[in-house]
């Protein structure tokens, strides 16, 4: 039997609702869950992202206390964070769309995570071995291949530096070149919305199939769409209001640009690709495109 994920038709605005009946495995949300309620699917993919680690069991980090971070960074908590038996640490997420920024995200996260991880006066050989796995639906880097891996390399003997306990891997579905099983090549087919078979597509199917009918989880999913919307809106009303302040002496149209400056600085830290932040600067200060494009061309060396 194939299975398929359907993608709603672009340009089409949904409701919470509807991104609920609509979700699928490309969803943050559902990505993120499917991983914690079945690790045998997260092993899975694991393996398939890097055969040589040769998993069999992972423990979840705070598995059973997902909490609603404050600020934008709330999206961090929907990615997969795991303990192999070894004692390295696999973080796995899901990128569905192309940011400029992403790669540095990653090392952010990394970072945060990092830093969790120690008490002052701990030793830094506390800080456990990190595999980074990021299931991409595009191509991250450009080069078609369909799996990236880097680890730190000395540039002049091409060793790995082992110590630092770095591994980054990019699963790139839009791939055409490099060896990867026929699971992996499914998975890649289906994640891009087309039908697909295998025991691995049929885990994840079956399983988001499922999650749609755990009513504590669609009440999860509506609090939090809403918790999101409403913190952006905020926050972005907010950073008009005092650009407002700054810009009265110098007039309101100065006072606009500076806003628009300070939302587009904003949502970029906290990794908005560039459509979105257009998207949503264009609808909160009700300017046209044509402002818009006018400030980023003004300031590039901000934007």
């Amino acid at each position: 039997m194939a299975y398929q994920i359907i993608f709603p038709e672009k340009g089409t605005n949904q409701s919470a609702e509807d991104r609920w009946k609509n979700g699928n495995f490309t969803n943050r949300y559902f990505f993120g869950t499917v991983l914690q309620k079945h690790p045998e699917i997260a092993i899975r993919l694991i393996n398939e992202a890097a055969p040589d680690l040769h998993v069999t069991e992972i423990t979840y980090i705070n598995k059973e206390q997902r909490q609603e971070p404050s600020g934008l960074s709330k999206l961090v908590y929907l990615d997969i964070k795991a303990v192999l038996a070894d004692g390295r640490t696999v973080m796995i997420e899901m990128q569905v769309r192309p940011q400029g920024t992403f790669i540095r995200r990653l090392r952010q996260y990394r970072s945060e995570y990092d830093v969790l991880k120690l008490d002052p006066g701990d030793a830094y050989d506390k800080l456990p071995d990190v595999i980074q796995i990021a299931v991409c639906c595009f191509d991250p880097i450009g080069t078609g291949s369909y799996i990236y891996g880097y680890e730190m390399r000395d540039r002049y003997t091409s060793k790995t530096l082992t110590a630092n306990g770095q591994r980054l891997i990019l699963l790139n579905s839009k791939g055409h070149h490099g060896e990867i099983s026929d699971e992996l090549k499914s998975f890649f087919t289906y994640i891009n919305g087309h039908a697909a078979e295998g025991k691995l597509v049929q885990m994840i199917d079956d399983s988001v199939a499922a999650l749609k009918y755990d009513e504590a989880e669609r009440r999860t999913f509506m609090k939090l769409a809403d918790y999101i919307k409403d913190e952006v809106d905020e926050q972005l009303e907010e950073i008009y209001e005092e650009a407002v302040k700054k810009g009265i002496e110098q007039g309101i149209d100065q006072a606009t640009e500076t806003g628009i400056l300070n939302g587009i600085e904003t949502m970029k830290k906290h990794g908005f690709d560039d459509q979105t932040i257009f998207d949503i600067i264009t609808e909160q200060f009700n300017v046209s495109a044509e402002k818009v494009k006018e400030v980023i061309s003004k300031n590039k060396a901000v934007c």
